[in-house]
């Protein structure tokens, strides 16, 4: 069986993105994204290139993505952004958008499967 991947690339980039490839986005403004802030309700997805402001972001919202680190995290967890828009285990009650398919430390990039908008 093969998962369903589903990018979207409607929205341009709010501000210059070109080094946040693999962070979460959210909409900032209308036909805007940018970087998710901590556990922030408006986040939409991962973003999968490096648009620099004005360019077509390109954010995946279904399948299976990469995602850059802000804390330790183990397979299977459930995350959801920090402040800088990287991933961290979810707490009880907040919404994540991802579980964790590998452990990795901050920094680090690991895959994840997106699940957008359940509550851990």
């Amino acid at each position: 069986m093969e998962l369903m991947v589903k990018d979207i690339g409607v929205l341009a980039a709010g501000a210059d993105l070109s080094s946040k490839q693999f962070y979460f986005v959210q909409i900032s403004a209308e036909d805007t994204c940018n970087l998710a802030g901590a556990a922030d309700e408006s986040t939409i997805g991962i973003l999968q290139n490096e648009p620099e402001s004005g360019q077509a972001a390109s954010i995946r919202t279904m399948g299976i993505s990469m995602l850059v680190l802000g804390d330790t995290v183990s397979v299977d967890d459930q995350l959801t952004p920090d402040a800088d828009g990287k991933g961290v285990p979810a707490t009880t009650g907040e919404k994540y958008l991802c579980r964790a398919l590998q452990a990795g430390s901050a920094g680090e990039s690991i895959s994840v499967l997106m699940e957008i908008n359940r509550v851990a």
